[in-house]
């Protein structure tokens, strides 16, 4: 569930992820995968790989996009949507080392290419009155006919990197270009981008001792431009923006305990900032994002692992035509933390036990910063057992995400709250051949 809130409206608290608030919304999704990789070393220095994948989606969903009223009630007119990929998806390369007098070199050549057709198509029922805590039935739209056509994204791009050693590769130096042209026609507004850009990448590691690192990073990329989203009920759904420029600057450290591994970096991002105002998605400016990222990782014994992190980020609209200038971006929490473990149980060999605590802090719900959305945690529980079946490696895992089943806020999409998921039950297995 997406739901907005009206003129005036503080982010009221997140009703019971059990029931369902547009009372009648069903979903049916359908995905077929292939894919395929493969590699050869020509010679033991040099080495050339490729894959390749398909994916096709069809989906059909009955959802609505209410905009709640302090006391809960909204009119919502619910909407039936169906829409279909056809993603397409592959890259190949060629990496070599090599030495020039006593300075070492790793040269990296690779080509990256995404194709998809995105096709949609849309239903729309009558009026009707609910409440977000106590849904009634909403009058359902009939099913809408075939998917039609509605953007096709080309992105391809060419990247040749020359990792440069020296003093007994206590010195690493990378250097490279990457050539990117993002492509996106838009059916309906018959809108063509088509973009290409040769951006740089820097990148310095130093090796203060041998279990200590400390790195640098500077990185340029041509993004696809955002799509306002569809079915809801944006004056603008459906628009397809412009390609932009992103760049990102980071600076860390890296520490082996052993059999653990320490590393503290920080980051500093810079992007056009999307806002919805006044019912219309555009980009407005610039946001920037200054972040510091701490991560744990490794074993505590030979039968418990640990992985925790923490992520700190001060992020500021720096550019702006509105009154955004100086807020923070919807969306963007300036605290994240994680915590995970998993435990081989000595009893039942083959057993293992995990359980993930998540932790993000508050965040606006809009650019003018008048409506905060509260923290939220999270407990998710797991099993894994390793067999052997017939000869075969067999894995069965169990999850259990939201334990707790608590209700909570969970992600801004777009000017829209999305409800965090109920107590959901997964189970699966795998097998090698």
């Amino acid at each position: 569930m997406q739901v907005a809130f009206g003129m005036g409206s503080t982010v009221l608290k997140p009703p019971s992820n059990n029931s369902i608030s547009v009372h009648g919304a069903d979903y049916m999704g359908r995905d077929k995968t292939v894919m395929v990789r493969a590699e050869y070393d020509i010679t033991p220095e040099t080495m050339i790989y490729g894959a390749w994948g398909k994916r096709t989606d069809d989906h059909l969903a009955t959802l609505g996009y209410p905009t709640v009223q302090p006391n809960g009630d909204f009119t919502l007119r619910a909407t039936t949507a169906r829409y279909a990929y056809d993603t397409q998806a592959g890259h190949a390369g060629l990496n070599t080392r090599l030495k020039t007098g006593t300075v070492g070199h790793q040269l990296a050549f690779s080509v990256n290419y995404f194709d998809e057709d995105y096709a949609s198509a849309g239903a729309v029922g009558a009026p009707g009155t609910s409440n977000m805590y106590q849904p009634v039935p909403l009058p359902m739209p009939v099913a809408p006919g075939a998917a039609q056509k509605s953007t096709d994204t080309r992105l391809t791009s060419f990247a040749l990197a020359d990792t440069i050693s020296f003093y007994d590769d206590r010195l690493q130096l990378t250097l490279g270009l990457r050539k990117q042209q993002v492509k996106t026609f838009n059916v309906a507004s018959n809108a063509l981008y088509n973009k290409s850009a040769v951006t740089p990448m820097a990148g310095l590691v130093f090796k203060l001792r041998g279990n200590v690192s400390i790195y640098g990073n500077y990185i340029e990329g041509l993004t696809q431009g955002p799509t306002a989203p569809e079915n809801t009920g944006l004056d603008n759904a459906g628009e397809v923006f412009a390609p932009y420029k992103t760049k990102q600057q980071e600076v860390g450290v890296k520490v082996d305990w052993g059999n653990l591994t320490t590393t503290l970096s920080a980051y500093q991002i810079a992007r056009p900032n999307p806002i919805t105002e006044n019912n219309i998605y555009s980009l407005d400016g610039e946001q920037r994002n200054r972040g510091i990222e701490l991560n744990v990782f490794g074993e505590l014994n030979r039968s418990l692992r640990l992985l925790a992190g923490a992520t700190i980020i001060d992020t500021k609209v720096t550019k702006a035509v509105g009154d955004t200038l100086g807020k923070k971006p919807s969306g963007v929490p300036a605290t994240q933390l994680k915590f995970g473990t998993e435990w081989d149980t000595p009893f039942v060999p083959g057993l293992t036990l995990t359980a993930r605590a998540s932790y993000s802090s508050s965040q606006y719900l809009d650019g003018t910063n008048t409506k905060k959305v509260p923290n939220w945690n999270r407990l998710d529980l797991g099993a894994r057992y390793a067999t052997q079946i017939a000869g075969k490696d067999v894995v069965f895992r169990a999850n259990v995400n939201n334990a707790l089943d608590k209700d909570y806020w969970a992600a801004v999409n777009s000017g829209y709250l999305v409800l965090g998921a109920p107590r959901t039950w997964t189970l699966s297995a795998t097998v090698d051949f």
